[in-house]
């Protein structure tokens, strides 16, 4: 080839090969698609194949999972079972527990009830042991010490007892006990601790009364006390006039209407005032003791000698007859009510009752009647 053929570029080369392809295609069309149709058999073959593979992995999955899961729903179902076996065993070991609880709150329900009730009769008894022993203290007190307030208290203390016990069949005997509360309660009270007292200390100043006649030791004892009076100046002013108290007392002069008694030896004086304490101690012991009769007579005497031996117009001889003369006039012993009525009562009540226990069937157990029924 030339240098000019070379020079020459490719494009303007005249396209001498294309004819030669386009016949060598004319000379064999039919070799070229054989070969294109048995690829696309091969490529489906191949498509297919793997379809079956993937088809026979699914189906060997499938029935490997299907078989898992019937295993687990039947070990599901085992477990059910068991569970629901167990359940029924502890249903059936938790009712017989039951059971017997039931039947032990039952018996011991029973017990109860028979100590409660055999507790209540106890109390009941007591209570009414209680009442009339206070019952009895009361008439006691009445009919022996005539103590109109002990005996109150002791039946108020019963009644209160009564109360207790419940029992709506003792309202007659409560009844009773009220009446006799209120009898006793108007019976007229005495101040007989303040009255005995009096008496002691009017019996223990018996020796500043001044005697009608006067002796050297009761003149000696009023001198005694007008000297304290007159020492008792509290200013200047009020001396002139206790010195003239002092001037006074130094002469005495009485005028009596009567014949003069003779002097009291100081034997018959000494007898004189301890008969009269002894007339007011046996007035007192009278008074304890609720004596009306004896009482009376003793003070009688007391403000007799008194008067007929004393100085009447002395302040303490006045003071002295005017509380014997008022104690003299007390009732110490007013008229009492019979309240035996109360204990007879009662009495009758704890009959009835008695018999009403013996007659009351015995007390059948819960239990023995749910099971005969």
């Amino acid at each position: 080839m030339s240098e000019e053929e070379q020079k020459v570029p490719a494009e303007q080369k005249p396209d001498t090969a294309k004819p030669e392809k386009e016949k060598q295609a004319q000379h064999k069309p039919v070799t070229h698609r054989k070969k294109k149709q048995h690829g696309h058999k091969a490529t489906g073959g191949m498509l297919l194949l793997v379809l079956v593979v993937i088809i026979v992995a699914v189906s060997w999955y499938g029935y490997d999972y299907l078989k898992q899961t019937k295993q687990s729903v039947k070990n599901l179902a085992d477990e059910q079972y068991t569970i629901k076996k167990q359940r029924i065993e502890l249903r059936d070991e938790f009712e017989s527990k039951w059971n017997i609880l039931k039947k032990q709150q039952d018996d011991l329900t029973d017990n109860i009830n028979t100590l409660r009730e055999k507790n209540l009769y106890l109390r009941k008894d007591w209570l009414l042991l209680e009442a009339e022993y206070l019952i009895q203290l009361a008439n006691q007190r009445i009919l022996l010490e005539r103590d109109v307030k002990t005996a109150i208290a002791a039946l108020e203390s019963a009644d209160m007892r009564l109360r207790d016990t419940g029992d709506p069949g003792i309202v007659k005997v409560r009844q009773v006990i009220n009446q006799a509360i209120q009898s006793l309660k108007q019976v007229p009270q005495s101040d007989i601790a303040g009255m005995s007292l009096t008496l002691s200390s009017i019996n223990n100043d018996l020796e500043k009364l001044p005697l009608a006649t006067p002796d050297p030791k009761s003149r000696e004892q009023q001198v005694q006390r007008e000297l304290e009076e007159t020492q008792k100046v509290e200013s200047w002013r009020e001396l002139p006039a206790a010195v003239w108290r002092d001037l006074k007392n130094l002469v005495v002069i009485r005028d009596h209407e009567k014949p003069v008694k003779p002097l009291l030896s100081p034997e018959q004086r000494f007898f004189l005032m301890e008969n009269l304490r002894l007339q007011i101690e046996q007035a007192r012991l009278a008074l304890l003791s609720g004596q009306q009769t004896i009482y009376k007579e003793r003070l009688d005497t007391a403000i007799q000698w008194i008067g007929l031996y004393f100085d009447k117009e002395s302040s303490v001889t006045k003071s002295t007859l005017q509380s014997l003369q008022q104690l003299s006039t007390v009732v110490i012993a007013p008229e009492l009510p019979d309240i035996s009525n109360t204990y007879v009562a009662l009495q009758r009540y704890v009959a009835s009752k008695q018999q009403n226990d013996k007659a009351r069937p015995p007390a059948v157990n819960k239990q023995n009647t749910q099971q005969a029924q």
